[in-house]
């Protein structure tokens, strides 16, 4: 099974800018069209714009993936047979 992870990083004066959902919607139907299983990522608890970003894709918090020493990390996964990632004006 295959499974994906974004790292991000957008300069902080194109925050706001919806930037960051255009990249991540198109990651995520890239991930989809290329086959993945689903798409894990890490954000930080007190990164509230980015998990709200994640939850309003289809995210959910799930246990770590990985050993990280961060104890503010917060993982999201998102199963792409779940979404509707490819279509929908949303992701195209």
């Amino acid at each position: 099974m295959l499974f994906c992870e974004p790292n991000r990083f957008l300069e902080s004066e194109a925050r706001g800018s919806g930037l960051g959902r255009t990249l991540a919607e198109r990651l995520v139907a890239r991930a989809k069209a290329l086959g993945y299983a689903r798409v894990y990522l890490d954000t930080l608890v007190d990164m509230l714009p980015a998990r709200g970003l994640y939850r309003s894709l289809g995210f959910r918090e799930t246990a770590p993936y990985y050993d990280n020493p961060l104890p503010d990390m917060v993982c999201m996964e998102l199963e792409l047979d779940q979404c509707d990632c490819a279509s929908g004006s949303a992701f195209e």
